[in-house]
């Protein structure tokens, strides 16, 4: 069963973080698991949850610099979306980065070319993390999954009893309180499968 969970956490976090922070609950654990209901035998990054948040891509904004053909690709330094990482690094591995060798599809700009497609137009993009405050839809996300990791990185469930969908008394309250307490942190989304 596939099972959306939000990993709240300071920084952006890394491919090796995530593992790192998700290494407790693994069915192939060492040690044994804080909560022997909720071991995963396989996780990614957004997964059948992909594309779930949707970041605001206001113009002015001079952190992510929407409006400008960037030299450091903005996915997987400024916010997580797999299929867009992806690419970049295939690009990458191909060498596929002089502008005078394969014209305005540049590695420097594929991105944003891409941003298109993900619904820049609308004022957002869909990613699988991002930074909470520069959620464009926080209200709809802030009241779902099936679970969350917080600091210091315990999974809070909803949905797991022995594998049946029970809804944990308290568990909406704990998700809002996440959600207050990390405001000026980074949500990444899950698909836990177990």
């Amino acid at each position: 069963m596939h099972f959306c969970i939000y990993l709240f956490t300071k920084d952006l976090p890394t491919d090796e973080e995530i593992a790192e922070i998700m290494a407790p609950y693994s069915e192939y654990a060492e040690k044994e698991s804080p909560d022997p209901d909720i071991q995963w035998d396989g996780y990614e990054i957004g997964g059948r949850y992909g594309g779930l948040l949707k970041l605001k891509t206001d113009p002015d904004d001079d952190k992510y610099r929407w409006r400008f053909f960037i030299d450091e690709p903005r996915a997987g330094r400024l916010f997580r979306c797999q299929p867009l990482e992806n690419l970049l690094r295939m690009c990458e591995r191909l060498s596929f980065r002089s502008s005078m060798e394969y014209g305005f599809y540049s590695f420097n700009n594929i991105e944003d070319t891409l941003f298109n497609y993900f619904g820049i137009r609308d004022g957002y993009i869909r990613v699988d993390g991002c930074k909470i405050s520069d959620l464009y839809n926080l209200e709809d996300v802030s009241c779902g999954g099936c679970g969350f990791i917080d600091a210091p990185f315990n999974l809070q469930a909803a949905k797991f009893t022995h594998f049946l969908m029970d809804e944990k008394p308290g568990y909406e309250d704990l998700l809002k309180e996440a959600f207050e307490r990390n405001r000026d942190h980074y949500l990444t989304i899950l698909d836990l499968h177990i």
